[in-house]
């Protein structure tokens, strides 16, 4: 498969709940299958570029979209009763399983931002044999840098409540991501809140991340105003059992000006790191860490 080939084919994936999840699949040439799992309110259609390109190193790609995001949400965001709490031991598992059925190899791990963060919920989380986070972090908002942590303490206590209130949903323009169901925004807003993030919620099982084993490339943008170095650390520090590699991607090294929170899986601004990415990724050992 070439980068210029018409990408991929529509497929779906029913959670043990009976949701119902659009996902695509790229083929490749090799009997391994590389998951990208989106960022909180990015459709899987933003990583087309980045599966079209893995899928043409050799493997196999899956991209989907979450409840209540993209093609996975049930008509109007204000009638779909999604939840974020639900991404991880719901989705992402039925991901996992799905996924694992596709192909004979090993299956590896792309996950942008939540899509790093809610991995471990997931009874299937040992299934992949490398993980890649990118620009994931504890969402906490007084860990952001201090341009964003006002302007997202201000969302998070009196503009999201407040649309909620009168709309039913979070608009997608109040925030630059897509229209966001109340159940999600309301998770999203509490852990947020807090800062121990959902690790504070008795009713989020966060034990995964105590047992994950599989070596991990954690990777975040030196500009990103979310996962700045304190949030980046205090998520990754909770992979107790997991050998973690820290990676920070500067602007400079992209010949861009400005990466951001989800550029650096954007071909306009991401492409040349990809080849370290994926030399690490694609690895058959532990060895290899990025430069």
């Amino acid at each position: 498969m070439s980068a210029t080939t018409a990408p991929g084919h529509d497929h779906r994936i029913t959670t043990d709940d009976g949701r119902e999840l659009a996902a695509r699949i790229f083929p490749g040439t090799t009997d391994e299958l590389v998951v990208v799992a989106p960022a909180a309110g990015v459709p899987q259609r933003f990583y087309t570029g980045f599966a079209t390109h893995v899928a043409a190193q050799g493997p196999t790609v899956l991209t989907f979209d979450y409840r209540g995001i993209g093609a996975s949400q049930v008509g109007h965001a204000r009638r779909d009763d999604a939840r974020m709490r639900d991404w991880g031991p719901l989705d992402i598992e039925a991901v996992l399983q799905d996924a694992r059925r596709q192909v004979d190899g090993r299956l590896l791990w792309v996950g942008q931002s939540a899509g790093g963060v809610y991995l471990p919920m997931a009874a299937s989380r040992h299934l992949p044999a490398r993980i890649v986070t990118v620009s994931s972090l504890s969402g906490y908002w007084r860990y952001m840098a201090p341009g964003s942590r006002w302007r997202l303490a201000l969302g998070w206590y009196v503009a999201f409540p407040a649309l909620m209130r009168v709309l039913g949903y979070a608009p997608s323009w109040l925030w630059g991501g897509t229209d966001l169901p109340a159940g999600v925004m309301r998770d999203w807003m509490r852990w947020c809140r807090d800062p121990d993030y959902f690790f504070g919620d008795p009713e989020v099982d966060t034990s995964g991340y105590d047992d994950l084993t599989a070596p991990i490339l954690a990777v975040r943008a030196s500009d990103d105003p979310w996962a700045t170095p304190r949030s980046h650390s205090a998520l990754h520090d909770r992979f107790t059992a997991a050998p973690v590699t820290r990676r920070s991607v500067t602007p400079a090294e992209l010949g861009a000006t400005r990466i951001g929170h989800i550029d650096l899986l954007r071909a306009s601004v991401g492409a040349p790191f990809w080849p370290e990415l994926l030399d690490w990724l694609l690895a058959d050992g532990d060895e290899l860490s990025p430069a």
